[in-house]
Parts: C-alpha cells; structure tokens; sequence
C-alpha cells in the first residue's frame, strides 16, 4: 500500500512531524549532510513492514563484516525466457479461469435470486390465502444469501394436515393474544403495601400501652416515685432503699423514668406513621386498580383497611389506651390481591391456550408452503443448475491452484547464485574493475576474487566505491525474482539513502543509470520509491525528466533549523532553481568571505561555510577534473590541475584541514570543530576561492554574479 503523506514522523531529528503534501510513486528527497536524510529513511523503514533499505548499515551488515557475500537468487538468459514464457502462458490460463469462476458465481447468484423469489411469492400467497400476519409465518433465517437451504428447511416442515381445513379470524386471534398480553404486563400487583407480618405487628402496636410525656399519667407515676421518698424520709440525694438495700440517687432515678417514657412513646408514634403510610398506599392502589374485580369484594377490603387506618390513627391520640382489631379480618384485607392473583393465572391460561391455536394454524401453513415448494419443478432446475455450475467452479480453483503451484515452481527451480555473480561481473569487466565474483554452492554465497591473478579477496581491502557498488548490486537484484523483471510481491517500498557517496566519477555514472533503470521498472511493479542524496547533481540524475514534478515522481528538500528536521516539497519555480543549487551556495559561501572581520565576529554558525566551501571545491574539481575528495591527500592533484606553487602546498594543505572538520568531526591536524575561530575559517575559505577564481574567473564571476561587484573583483583578486 502506496504512503500518501509523511504522517506524526517521530524519529531522532523529526519530532512528531507532519506534512501534508502528496508523496508520489517516485520520490527524491535532497538534503546537506546532518539535516535528517538517514533519520528519516529509518522512520520509512521501522513504520512499513513490507520495505527494504539500502543505507551504510546494510552495506555493513552485507558487505564489509562478512568473509563471503550472500547468494542471491535471480532468472535470467535463456531460461529465463523459457520460463517467463510459462509463466505468461499459465498466467494467462488462471486469468481465464478467473473469468469463468466470475460467470458461474454470477449464475448462482441468479438462481439463488430465482428460488428466494418463488419462496417469497408462496409465502406471500399463503398469507393471503390464510389471513395470516407476517408475524405468525415468517421467512427463513438467512434466505437470501443461502436459499437451498431455507428451501430444505421448509420441506422439513410438511406435516400429514387435511387441507381442506379453513382457517377464520386468525387476525383476531393475534389481536386478543397482543391484547392479553399487555394487559398482562400493565396489572399493578401487589395491592397491599405491607404483608401479613407486618399486619400483626399493627395489631400488638395497637394493644400497647404507652403513657405520653407530662400527661396526667406520668404524673401519676412521678407522685408514685415521690410517696417512695417519703416513706424513706431521705434527707439527701443519695441514700439506701429499704426494700433491697441498694443505694441511689433519687434525680437520677427520676430522669430515667422520664427519658424511658419519652423513647417509649417515640417509638409507637414512628410505627404508627409507618403503618399509616402503608395503609394508605394500598388504599390509592385500590383506587388505581385498572382490572375489574368483584364490587363487594372490593368494597370490603378497602371498608376494612379504612378500619384500620382509623385505629392507628386513633392510637396517636389514645397511646394508653389499647385498641383491638380482629386478626381474622386478615382475609377480608387481602381478598383483592387474591382475586387479582387468580385474574393473572387466568390470563396466562388464556394466552396460552390461543398460542397452541395460533401455533396449530402455523404449523399448518408452513406444511402447505413447504408441500407447494416441493412440487415447484422450476425451484428444482435452479437447485440443479447451482450444484452443477458449484462443481465446475470447484474444478476450476483446483486448476488455478494448480497453475499457481507450477508458476511458483518455475521461479524457484529457475533461481541460482551463478545468474547474479554472471551480471555483477560483467558490470566490472565494463568499468575496468579488477575484482569478481565467484559462487560458493555450499554456503550459497560468493567469495570473491581478483580477475586476473584469481586469488581471494578480503571485502575490507576493496575501495569503498568497489564495496559500496557491490553492496547496492546485491541489494538491487535482490528485489527480483526474474532478472530486471518481476519484482518480489512481498516488498512494497524501497528506500535508498545516499547509494552514491565515493564513488569515482565512472562509477557514479554506472551506478546512476542502474538506479534510474530501477525507478522506471518499479513504476510498472506498484512499488513506492525514496531516494535520499546530499549531492546536487545526483538529486537531478535521479528520475529527473523535464525539471517538473509529476503525478509519479516527486522532489523534495530536507532541513534542519534548531535541531529539529523539516521537510519541504520543491514548486516547479523552487526546482527550476534548485538546478542552481551549486551557484546559491556558491553565493552564499561568497558573501560571508566577503564580509570584513568586523562584521564576521558576530556570526556564531561560521562553521557552515566550511562544509559549503568543501561542497563547493569538490563539485568544481569533480566536474572539471574528475577529481573526487577535496581532502588533504588530494594536495599534490589539486595543486597539478588549479596551477599551485609548491610553496603554496602547505596553505592549501591547511585550508583543506579546516573546511574539512565539519564533514568529518576531527580535521587532519586533529583541531576539533569549536577549536577553529571565525576568522581561521574565513581566511581558508578566501583562499580557496582565491584557488578557484585564479584557475577560472569566468566560472566564479558567473557564479556569483548576485553578490559580486566591480569593487569586490578587486577585493577577490587579492585572496589569490
């Protein structure tokens, strides 16, 4: 599956990044050393399961720390031709078969339609013919999709019934059974609020005696307590009781008396409102009641509770007084709910009893549906051509496995390590390189060795551009099943970062045409490319066509400010431009040496200019001289090409060493990068454009043509 957008990119430089710009087929991304180009092709590989990467750590992993590479397995000559000819053939059968497993699914489908049709029809029919609801007969479960077997399921439900039998008021049968139903589920039961627990517990309230606070009897009792004393004639509070000998306190005794009397009289009047609150709930429910009882009955009950709701109401007043009320008239209380209970059971038997009819007048109608589906001669043609039309399709996937096993059998027997070392090797006879490659049939691996003398070969004594081409040829045909044809299905994109870096100037262009062979291959393979580079030129070698992005290619251009790394997708102006990218650095490196050691005191990022006037010496060099590095051991070859004086060696030594340290952390005289002063770094940066601009003042004029002046030519003539 194509990525349509770089989405929440969370990965070293980029934080939870997001660009909402379309990325396409092909897309090719630019970017300075250190602006997050790795970063982000790691992001691509760790986020997509179906990827492959080719960066420095695969050519590590597969080149430098291994005594012998790994086999690839690859079609190509002769064989492969045979081979991709089968495959095309046995292809084309399973597309054929393809399409006429679609045709007879679509016949099925139709006669599926047809029996479901029929079905739907006789149902309707007997509903009619019987006055039933869609309710009482329905359709089978899952008819539409599997019709023979709702089909099946009817005929199961043929019964030995008269059919002559006539079926009336079916309609009002289902009517009454709905109605008694929701009567059913609307009788409010119970009527009573309390049970008969509750009833006696009223009762023995009722027949309690209890004394009100200050009432007249509980004066009685306090002048009890006060003739006690006097037959004691107690002088203090304390004192001994002559009936048992205990002493106590006669206040004491008092308020106990009269606390007891209060809890007492509390407690009956919290009961009594309980009981009262119950009484009356049942009285309300009565009056709710929305079923018809017996009158008398109902009268009873509710003369009754009204009884009742009397006496505790009376008790209230008369808390001394007990009051009696006949537990026998229990049943007169509870008659209703009694009623009501037998009106439910009823009424359950009633609905029960229409169900069984309603169930035997069902049971009759499916037989009579089932019975009509059976003798329909047509449902049986249908049936028919289904299964016949299911054992060619049965038939026709054992073919199309079949074919696909076979395919699958030619790639794999077609495979071996001798068609990769064949193509590798060829490559290098053509490049003039002195290595190949020979395969290992036991470790199913490639050592490798030296063309003329056949002795074996360390990888870590290879040029880094002889191990950095072999390492991308073993990544690149390892993406293919046949030879620069068929691609493997389980990869969907393909990340290449930097697949360039030293590489001498043929094996660039070599390495460049196989990568653009790629791209255009894979555009025809559904695969989704990312190409990452830090050179100018090689962002627009690769899948460059016409300086304008397209719907399947697409440029772009990382970068990194505070630390954090952006990506930007190039407008058709910013890639007409970008082409300049040499002459906009060329300018930018030109207006900081420029500037006079005054104004370069304040620059703190001068290191920069270093990195950019290393970019710049060595993209001059390489076009003009085919020279590569920019680096110290390329003194007495820059020196032979830019006419150097050999007194002047050393200098130009120094210059390299400093706008070198950026790229490389520690220079050759090993000054780290904080060491190096603005004014060192400018002053070396001078005097390599003096370099430039002695050997080729057109070029540097040209070049620099926005920055430079009548009067800084003068100032420039001085730096060489």
């Amino acid at each position: 599956m194509m990525l349509d957008k770089l989405k929440n990119v969370s990965h070293k430089s980029f934080d939870k990044y997001t660009n909402n710009d379309q990325l396409t087929k092909v897309n090719i991304f630019f970017g300075r050393n250190g602006s997050g180009k790795s970063s982000l092709s790691e992001w691509l590989k760790l986020n997509n399961e179906k990827s492959v990467i080719f960066n420095t750590r695969y050519l590590k992993n597969n080149i430098e720390q291994v005594e012998e590479i790994d086999g690839v397995s690859l079609v190509i000559g002769e064989k492969s031709i045979n081979h991709s000819d089968q495959i095309k053939n046995l292809s084309d059968a399973i597309n054929n078969l393809e399409n006429f497993i679609n045709r007879k699914d679509n016949e099925i489908s139709t006669s599926k339609k047809r029996i479901f049709d029929k079905m739907n029809s006789t149902l309707n029919e007997a509903r009619k013919r019987f006055e039933i609801t869609s309710n009482m007969v329905k359709q089978k479960r899952n008819a539409d999709n599997d019709p023979i077997n709702a089909f099946y399921s009817w005929k199961k439900d043929i019964r030995d019934v008269n059919e002559e039998i006539t079926i009336e008021s079916l309609d009002e049968l289902e009517k009454r059974i709905e109605s008694n139903q929701i009567l059913l589920n609307n009788i409010k039961i119970p009527i009573l609020s309390f049970e008969y627990d509750e009833f006696n517990n009223m009762l023995k309230i009722l027949m309690k005696e209890v004394i009100k606070p200050k009432s007249s009897v509980s004066y009685k009792v306090s002048e009890w307590i006060k003739d006690g004393l006097k037959i004691h004639n107690m002088q203090s509070k304390e004192e001994t009781c002559e009936f048992c000998g205990n002493s106590f306190d006669v206040e004491l005794v008092k308020e106990s008396i009269d606390a007891r009397i209060e809890n007492e009289f509390n407690y009956l009047m919290e009961n009594l409102n309980n009981y009262k609150n119950k009484v009356e709930n049942s009285l309300s429910n009565m009056e709710n009641l929305n079923i018809d009882v017996d009158s008398v009955q109902f009268f009873k009950q509710k003369e009754e509770l009204f009884k009742l709701l009397q006496l505790l109401e009376d008790k209230e007043k008369k808390t001394y007084e007990p009051l009696n009320y006949p537990i026998d008239n229990w049943e007169s209380i509870i008659k209703v709910d009694k009623i009501i209970i037998n009106y439910i059971d009823k009424l359950n038997e009633d609905i029960q009893n229409d169900k069984k009819i309603r169930d035997s007048i069902t049971d009759f109608v499916k037989s009579w549906i089932g019975k009509k589906l059976k003798d329909d001669e047509e449902i049986q043609m249908e049936i028919y051509n289904i299964n016949t039309n299911s054992e060619q399709i049965k038939k026709a996937e054992e073919c199309k496995k079949a074919n696909n096993d076979w395919i699958t059998n030619l790639k794999t027997d077609s495979s071996n390590l001798k068609q990769f070392s064949e193509i590798v090797n060829k490559r290098f006879e053509i490049l003039d390189i002195n290595i190949e490659l020979e395969p290992n049939i036991e470790t199913k691996s490639y050592r490798v060795l030296h063309r003329v003398t056949g002795e074996k070969l360390n990888l870590v004594d290879l040029s880094e551009g002889e191990k950095r081409l072999i390492g991308f040829l073993h990544f690149y045909y390892n993406l293919f099943m046949i030879a620069d044809s068929e691609m493997k299905e389980n990869i969907e994109h393909i990340i290449i970062d930097d697949p360039i870096t030293s590489l001498d100037t043929e094996n660039r262009y070599h390495l460049t045409k196989i990568i653009n062979q790629f791209i255009e291959l894979s555009k025809s393979e559904n695969k989704q490319i990312f190409v990452f580079t830090h050179s100018s030129l090689d962002f627009h070698n690769f899948a460059f066509k016409g300086k304008n992005n397209t719907k399947e290619t697409s440029h772009w251009y990382i970068e990194k400010i505070d630390g954090i790394s952006k990506v930007r997708k190039l407008s058709k102006e910013e890639l007409n431009n970008y082409s300049d990218y040499y002459s906009s650095v060329f300018n930018e490196v030109m207006s900081f040496a420029l500037k006079g050691k005054r104004k370069i005191a304040y620059i703190n990022d001068y290191i920069k200019y270093a990195n950019k006037m290393r970019f710049i010496l060595e993209s001059h060099a390489r076009s003009h001289y085919k020279i590569e590095y920019a680096t110290a051991t390329s003194v007495p070859e820059l020196s032979k090409y830019y006419d150097i004086e050999k007194e002047r060696m050393k200098d130009l030594e120094k210059s390299l060493d400093i706008i070198n340290s950026l790229s490389h952390g520690i220079s050759f005289i090993d000054n780290h990068n904080e060491e190096l002063s603005v004014i060192e770094v400018h002053e070396a940066i001078r005097k390599v454009i003096g370099i430039i601009y002695k050997k080729d003042k057109q070029h540097v004029s040209a070049m620099c043509s926005g920055v430079l002046t009548k009067e800084n030519k003068e100032e420039l003539q001085k730096w060489i």
